[in-house]
């Protein structure tokens, strides 16, 4: 059986202690549409993170209620996040060279980068880029699936990261973006159009949310009754 890594932010304790939920939203809906289209496929999601984000209460205007309310939202996203399938070795570095050898050495047939801000900058060095644009030290076939950017444009990276980006760049088979940023980055970057570039929806909106569930939270929350808006 072949296996298929994702590459992309996850809440993954204690190692990744992010519980944005949005972010593992859009995990879960890569995964369940790559093992649909991949039924044949193992798919998991690659245990490598590029810092520590440590897991912090909300301390302003904080309550004992407000306290309570955080460690039970911690708990719950880890209970989310423990079902997902993920690979049995994990790194947490930012050493990029460190990370792709890591990367590789899982031995992925293919690894899908996305979706999510991945290809965000704004930690790095002027002379460095993430390991998130992988490159050919990584084997495997290479896809990006609705990966961004965020703000990061051609004008603000250093000609090292110019070189590194294309380097990254050349390596994947396809090149599916979110936004026409991202797509403008990789232009420029390139030079050139290229056929592999495209943007895609994010999986996420493939996700059918059952809304029976909030009905009934609303209802017995009370939040039906309200006379008016209360935003």
């Amino acid at each position: 059986m072949k296996r298929v890594g994702i590459l992309t932010y996850f809440s993954d304790f204690p190692y990744f202690n992010d519980i944005n939920p949005g972010m593992n939203l859009q995990a879960m809906s890569v995964y369940r549409v790559l093992s649909s289209l991949l039924p044949n496929c193992k798919v998991e999601f690659i245990r490598y993170h590029s810092w520590w984000a440590v897991w912090r209460p909300y301390i302003s205007g904080m309550t004992i209620s407000s306290f309570l309310q955080d460690i039970r939202q911690l708990f719950k996203y880890y209970d989310f996040s423990k079902g997902f399938p993920k690979s049995g070795k994990v790194l947490v570095s930012k050493n990029r060279e460190k990370s792709l050898q890591f990367i590789d050495g899982l031995g992925y047939d293919a690894i899908y980068v996305g979706s999510d801000t991945l290809l965000e900058l704004f930690r790095c060095n002027e002379d460095e880029i993430s390991a998130y644009w992988l490159n050919n030290t990584v084997k495997a076939r290479k896809f990006m699936v609705a990966a961004s950017g965020r703000d990061t444009s051609f004008q603000s990276l250093s000609s090292i990261q110019r070189k590194l980006i294309k380097g990254s760049i050349e390596s994947f088979l396809k090149l599916g973006v979110r936004d026409r940023a991202t797509f403008d980055l990789i232009e420029e970057v390139l030079g050139r159009t290229d056929e592999r570039l495209m943007v895609v929806p994010d999986p996420t909106f493939s996700y059918v949310i059952n809304y029976d569930i909030v009905a009934k939270y609303a209802k017995k929350s009370g939040l039906c009754n309200i006379a008016k808006p209360i935003v």
